[in-house]
């Protein structure tokens, strides 16, 4: 499994990709029904959706699951309606030369709540330098309260009736798995 980064900002595309694409950013430890339903909120206003999953540089409590278990379970829920590439950091140079050599360019970018700053400070500091035009979409909590900490509490616990009412259908079956990596 390929993992995207760039060293240089000198070696990103400065030309704009022709084709517009929204990015959902986020470590997806695991999906859950919240993730899901910003991805189809995502596909229903954009032609074109990338899910850029963010690996960290090593297991933490916060993502313990391996980030080719993740894509495969977005890959089971969106099948070929979406783009996945695993990301080493959440750096926004690395997904705008990702989308640039494939001809997107990205115009949204949905994150949640606590990364906003972050990603409009990138923007900010490396609009001129990238040729940046991207807006950044807050997805904030809903009142349901779907958390993937509260999707791990759940695997840990080995409740599968609070895993199930807080996951798609389509990651049900993979219960046992996620649970292996939190024993």
């Amino acid at each position: 499994m390929e993992i995207w980064y760039v060293n240089s900002l000198d070696d990103i595309p400065k030309e704009k990709g022709k084709k517009p694409c929204a990015v959902i950013i986020g470590r997806m430890q695991p999906p859950t029904k919240a993730h899901v339903e910003i991805i189809k909120n995502a596909l229903k206003k954009h032609k074109n959706v990338l899910i850029a999953i963010v690996k960290g540089s090593k297991p933490s409590p916060k993502s313990p699951f391996p980030v080719s278990l993740i894509k495969t379970i977005l890959l089971e829920i969106f099948h070929n309606k979406v783009m996945i590439q695993v990301f080493s950091r959440g750096f926004i140079g690395d997904v705008v030369d990702y989308c640039r050599r494939l001809g997107f360019e990205p115009e949204v970018l949905y994150c949640g709540s606590d990364r906003v700053k972050t990603y409009e400070g990138q923007i900010k500091r490396y609009k001129e330098k990238l040729n940046l035009d991207i807006k950044v979409k807050e997805i904030k909590r809903t009142s349901s309260d779907i958390s993937a900490t509260k999707v791990r509490e759940a695997i840990k616990n080995n409740d599968l009736d609070t895993f199930k009412k807080l996951t798609p259908e389509e990651e049900w079956k993979y219960f046992d798995t996620l649970r292996s990596y939190l024993k």
